[in-house]
């Protein structure tokens, strides 16, 4: 069969043993570059072709190997021979069976491994390849050179059809899990959930597959399709009732709004009036020091925002610097405790003590505990932001997402390490002016992070009324993030993560260097 004959016939996965037995090839070499060459001149669709690019690859690692010397077994046997051996099947097995163990002894197989889970050890993670253009897009290079990481880094984004993929996981492992919520066994359902996207493809769009593989449990909307099959929807919505009735801080808000919505409607009177305003402000100053950082965020807004910003055009360091960060600071930070928001432009603490290679995520904002020479100790809650511009950019929303999930558990980690009592850390998404607040906790070894409110950035003076219409949920989440890391600003010794009387190995966070690459800054 021709090779294009026979990929039209494909109706459905792209299998390169299928490729080769129908086609008749019996050289390696010549096979290989024929199904490549076949996959690039394609009219396939690009997801497809990723997809049977990294199952070639894997197939190529492991089965491949044994499979081309038992083809060129067969290529050396004469027509008699393969006669006789189809006549007597048994005895051709045991043949080629002798001399697969000896090609066995000579080379043995390259396999992935799965991410380690004791805490000395190296990782050596599932492998990931990378679907953006490079040398040839359908080929897989494999290895990874230190030296030429940066200049892989500046090739830029992968292209936005393609996309990125964790190839599967092979090689079996148990790992033993156990968690509870409140009398509800998440390890039950979290371990054959685990043991599949494991040994599955998963593109790094789907978030929830994505976190998985690091031992994290991420529930919005309801769960995906294999959440809801592995855990059951039911269990999920109580997963998420137990979470946000446990952890997220329920608050007398009545006092504190009240004084909000008093400036909020001393600069609304004043009819935009800057001067006017930042003189009644003046005569308003609070005694409270939560409120005292609330008005600087507001005197702030008035003398630097708009009256009104019809465009909403402007870069993410604007986002960051002038409208997201005063804003977050004004409900995190507790100089008292030495905790602030920061925006930063470095790998975090927690990336750097991460077992095997060095991180190279680097958050936007980073909720920091620091010292007295403002050194950083620890993190405390992470943020990306993504601005009005790219807001439709639904890889890059991905990505963000993902190394928030990520980073969160490096630093519950390091928390944990240091001997500290485990807390409750919170992540924070901001696409444009829509702010999505994010939950995590460790409950033995696994991890479970929630999705909990959705809040507006304002960008002008006539939308900063908004933060009176949201002030319950801002004041709720400033003592969220005040009661969450309580434990690491009072620690208490701990020797390891414990469920009742079982102690349990955590699973390291999932990483390679491609991994790395694909999450890297936009």
């Amino acid at each position: 069969m021709e090779p294009k004959e026979w990929l039209a016939s494909c109706r459905t996965r792209i299998k390169f043993p299928d490729f080769v037995r129908e086609c008749g090839f019996w050289q390696e070499d010549d096979a290989h570059e024929q199904f490549l060459n076949l996959l690039a001149s394609s009219t396939v669709p690009a997801r497809v072709r990723t997809s049977a690019t990294a199952d070639y690859e894997l197939w190529r690692r492991n089965e491949g190997r044994e499979f081309w010397a038992s083809r060129r077994i067969w290529s050396q046997l004469s027509m008699a021979a393969k006669k006789t051996a189809v006549g007597v099947i048994s005895s051709s097995e045991r043949i080629i069976q002798t001399k697969l163990d000896e090609v066995a002894e000579e080379d043995t197989p390259v396999r992935a491994t799965a991410p380690t889970i004791l805490a000395t050890e190296d990782i050596d993670s599932p492998v990931m390849v990378s679907s953006k253009p490079a040398r040839n897009p359908f080929v897989v290079h494999e290895g990874h050179d230190s030296s030429s990481e940066e200049e892989s880094e500046e090739e830029g984004e992968e292209d936005e059809q393609g996309g990125g993929v964790l190839l599967p996981d092979r090689v079996e492992r148990e790992v033993f899990f156990a968690a509870n919520l409140d009398g509800l066994d998440l390890a039950a359902g979290f371990k054959p959930y685990y043991n599949e996207i494991k040994r599955k493809i998963v593109f790094i769009d789907e978030t929830e597959e994505v976190l998985g593989r690091s031992g994290i449990i991420f529930l919005k909307n309801g769960g995906s399709r294999l959440q809801q099959e592995h855990f059951g929807v039911d269990v999920l919505a109580q997963i998420k009732e137990k979470m946000l009735n446990k952890y997220w801080m329920k608050a007398d808000v009545a006092a504190s709004r009240n004084q909000a919505r008093n400036w909020l409607d001393l600069i609304a009177d004043k009819d935009n009036d800057r001067q006017e305003i930042l003189a009644a402000m003046v005569k308003a100053y609070p005694t409270d020091s939560f409120d005292q950082r609330l008005w600087v965020y507001l005197v702030g807004a008035v003398s630097k925002f708009p009256v009104k910003d019809k465009t909403k055009q402007y870069s993410e360091s604007t986002a960051i610097s002038s409208y997201a960060l005063p804003l977050c600071q004004a409900f995190m930070n507790d100089p008292e405790k030495m905790v602030f928001l920061n925006f930063v432009d470095k790998t975090t603490i927690s990336g750097k003590t991460r077992a095997g290679r060095k991180s190279r995520r680097e958050p936007d904002l980073v909720l920091e505990l620091k010292d007295e020479s403002n050194m950083t100790i620890l993190e405390l809650g992470m943020g990306e932001v993504t601005s009005t511009a790219c807001r439709t950019s639904k890889k890059k929303n991905a990505k963000d997402l993902a190394r928030i999930g990520l980073g969160l558990k490096d630093a519950l980690d390091l928390i944990e390490d240091q001997g500290m009592d485990e807390a409750t850390l919170l992540g924070y998404q901001i696409i444009g002016q829509n702010m999505s607040v994010y939950l995590m906790r460790n409950l033995g070894n696994v991890y479970v992070l929630v999705h909990v409110h959705d809040l507006t950035v304002p960008d002008s003076l006539q939308e900063l009324g908004i933060i009176g219409a949201e002030y319950k949920t801002w004041f709720e989440l400033a003592h969220t993030v005040k009661a969450g890391i309580q434990a690491v600003l009072q620690p208490k010794k701990k020797n390891a993560a414990d469920v009742g009387t079982e102690k349990v190995e955590r699973l390291r966070t999932t990483t390679t260097p491609e991994l790395n690459r694909l999450l890297k800054r936009a």
